[in-house]
């Protein structure tokens, strides 16, 4: 069994820090408002894939990211492609 790595938020934004040698800890500031949108946004869309009834939950998802500007749904694919993430593509 393939063990998972967990990262805190302080351990990612350390190193992205490092790596990107940035002057400042990136992501300070709206932390609280990003983490709660994605999170609701994520348990949506887990809701509508968890159904057992026979509906086309793509059109349901599709209704979803109907709501989200561009710049939104950019935001998510760079959440997506975190560590704290992953858990987006877990079900593709």
């Amino acid at each position: 069994m393939q063990s998972k790595q967990r990262w805190n938020n302080n351990d990612i934004k350390e190193r992205v820090r490092r790596e990107r040698n940035f002057d400042y800890t990136p992501f300070e500031g709206h932390q609280s408002r990003l983490g709660h949108y994605y999170r609701h946004l994520y348990q949506m869309t887990r809701y509508v894939d968890e159904q057992s009834i026979d509906i086309n939950k793509y059109e349901y998802v599709k209704t979803i990211r109907a709501q989200l500007s561009t710049h939104e749904q950019a935001l998510l694919l760079l959440n997506s492609l975190t560590p704290v993430g992953q858990d987006w593509w877990a079900k593709i």
